[in-house]
């Protein structure tokens, strides 16, 4: 979404592909947070202490990046409710995704030291590689916090210089690969785990 934003940008222009956009990064947002509670509900031991601290921060990330989506949603629908909120407050706009970031990077570190030791070498690898794209991740939202703090505006992605915008995209697509392996490669683990409770029964 975010290239094809940059190679045809007049696309973007259009109402109602804004809005079906933002529709789906809404749904994509909330999967992505019920990912993290059904984790935290079902997959995280009590001795595990460290993980389920570090998968609370995650869904506090994934709630705050929720509130965002649903801002961009009332106002690309112009609902003029909240309207203080929608239509200010533009720190959040970069500290959600900041601490978002930070706090998944958090827990695919915590989970991957909890894999030490396991015989899913798959699982490992992918969490190894979910980590190194979030702190890819982390590292530009960084850059974009901290651009905010000192020149007191929100730039958009695309308004960025080219070079500096293909590293950022680079940067994208590269968390984007990473947590696509690691959900196929988590998915797996549960199904083989599943196959052999029915043998086992």
């Amino acid at each position: 979404m975010r290239i094809i934003s940059t190679i045809i940008p007049a696309l973007f222009r259009n109402l109602t592909i804004v809005q079906v956009i933002t529709v789906t990064s809404l749904i994509a947002s909330l999967a992505i947070l019920l990912f993290f509670i059904v984790f935290y509900s079902h997959c995280v031991q009590k001795t595990q202490a460290r993980l389920a601290g570090a998968t609370l921060l995650s869904i506090l990330g994934r709630c705050g990046m929720l509130l965002l989506h649903i801002k961009t949603l009332l106002r690309v629908f112009s609902v003029y409710v909240l309207t203080s909120f929608v239509y200010s407050y533009h720190f959040l706009d970069r500290f959600f995704p900041w601490v978002s970031s930070l706090f998944t990077l958090v827990f695919f570190y915590v989970f991957y030291r909890e894999l030490t030791g396991s015989n899913n070498t798959q699982l490992r690898s992918a969490t190894m590689f979910a980590a190194l794209g979030s702190l890819a991740i982390t590292l530009m939202q960084t850059f974009f916090m901290l651009h905010y703090l000192f020149a007191r505006s929100v730039t958009p992605l695309a308004d960025i210089p080219r070079a500096i915008s293909i590293v950022l995209y680079s940067i994208l697509i590269l968390n984007f690969c990473a947590m696509v392996c690691f959900f196929v490669s988590f998915y797996r683990m549960l199904d083989r785990q599943a196959v052999r409770s029915s043998t086992a029964s």
